[in-house]
């Protein structure tokens, strides 16, 4: 069963059609932690809410999270849409959300 983490408004994102990316910064949405997506999974992500469309999909952290230097501070996480969203949504095929710590 899907579960409903916290929505983040696609205002908050600069968005790259060509390159198919959405970039925000974890300062501006008030982000500290990621949500599970499902109740049987470990899967973790975020919601987007389109303020425009109405429209909501559904984002899962694709890697490890980047970090740098010896204390290991992190960069930046990478995230994709959810397979759903992407039958949603197709247009989001190939997107990938990129959120920096600033």
């Amino acid at each position: 069963m899907q579960l409903n983490p916290p929505q983040y408004s696609t205002d908050y994102f600069s968005h790259n059609k060509n390159e198919k990316k959405l970039v925000s910064e974890y300062s501006d949405l008030r982000l500290r932690q990621f949500h599970r997506l499902y109740d049987d999974a470990c899967d973790v992500g975020l919601a987007l809410y389109n303020p425009k469309t109405g429209s909501v999909t559904r984002w899962y952290l694709d890697n490890d999270e980047y970090t740098s230097g010896p204390d290991r501070e992190l960069v930046c996480s990478n995230l994709k849409p959810c397979d759903e969203s992407i039958r949603k949504y197709p247009a989001l095929k190939g997107y990938q959300m990129i959120i920096f710590n600033d």
